[in-house]
């Protein structure tokens, strides 16, 4: 493993804008490359370090992150109902908001597994969702009814 890859916990020095960066990572060996953005973590960025964290059966792609992410946006759901039954209209604690980013980054997290095990990419999949609402506010049909409109 090439040291261009074996990035540690704190800051490395980018190259490219020739400043420090911080890293929320150990190492990532199986990492061909590093995908650089100058303001925080690209989606294709965070989506080849999650490749390298994956465990389940290679026989239960697609099947296995597709529940995991059912679940896993599931618990989402249950953190803001409980915030809406327990506050009282007050807005959610810090603690709350604590606990709803780690089931959110959960769930980004099987999203972005899923999306590998069907060969796209979450820039490709941002790109052509914002592309399609887009298209949708200037045909006046975002409030519509159905997938396709």
């Amino acid at each position: 493993m090439s040291d261009d890859t074996n990035i540690k916990l704190g800051y490395y020095y980018c190259e490219k804008c020739q400043c420090e960066h911080s890293t929320a990572h150990h190492m990532y060996d199986n990492l061909e490359t590093f995908v650089h953005t100058e303001h925080g973590m690209g989606m294709n960025e965070y989506q080849k370090l999650a490749e390298v964290t994956v465990v389940y059966p290679p026989d239960l792609k697609v099947i296995y992150p597709t529940i995991g992410l059912a679940g896993e946006t599931g618990e989402v759901a249950e953190k803001v109902k409980k915030w809406i039954r327990d506050a009282d209209r007050k807005p959610m604690t810090q603690e709350q908001l604590d606990l709803l980013k780690k089931e959110l980054g959960d769930v980004l997290w099987y999203l972005a597994v899923l999306a590998r095990d069907l060969g796209m990419t979450l820039d490709e999949i941002a790109r052509h969702n914002i592309e399609k609402l887009h298209d949708r506010k200037e045909r006046g049909v975002v409030h519509g009814k159905g997938d396709i409109r």
